[in-house]
């Protein structure tokens, strides 16, 4: 990923994103193919989380959903630290097949593995159904607009009036 440095100014300067011209690949599709930058990757998603996550929990009631369903949520760091302030609920974490195919193997979920499952598939294509609320946790800032509607879309097919979709995006102050 060294080769996008060589870019960083012209991307700050036009907002265009080079690593599809200079990999052939979009970021994911490039993270699929190479296992141990995936697995980094993932890692420094946790990470990222982390100070969020624990934040998010006091500050929202999770407690009265029946099912929650993390879209694109990793390896289920911020469903674990749902689950277990919310005993009563199940949660299911979709994300590509690759990130959650070890997810079971995480010490954080050891204590909620009988609330959580896993689904591997690509949310622009379809979610879970049967949620009573859905979490995007920093995934629509990852696409351009065509791409964050049809997300959006995927999710609100399977929404009642009842249903709520929680958006989490960290931001700076300035």
């Amino acid at each position: 990923m060294q080769a996008c440095h060589s870019k960083l100014l012209e991307t700050i300067k036009t907002g265009k994103c080079y690593f599809e011209e200079i990999y052939g690949l979009k970021v994911y599709d490039w993270l699929k193919c190479k296992p141990e930058s995936m697995e980094t990757f993932v890692y420094g998603m946790q990470e990222y989380n982390d100070a969020l996550g624990s934040k998010l929990v006091e500050l929202y009631d999770f407690s009265h959903f029946n099912r929650i369903i993390d879209v694109g949520g990793g390896q289920g760091w911020l469903m674990s630290k749902i689950l277990k302030i919310a005993p009563n609920a199940k949660g299911t974490v979709h994300d590509q097949a690759i990130v959650v195919e070890k997810a079971y193997e995480n010490e954080f979920v050891s204590d909620v593995r009988d609330q959580i499952s896993f689904v591997g598939g690509n949310f622009m294509e379809n979610v879970p159904s049967g949620g009573d609320c859905y979490i995007l946790q920093n995934i629509i800032v990852d696409y351009d607009d065509e791409n964050a509607m049809k997300l959006l879309r995927n999710i609100a097919e399977n929404m009642d009036e009842n249903t709520k979709l929680v958006i989490i995006k960290q931001t700076l102050d300035t």
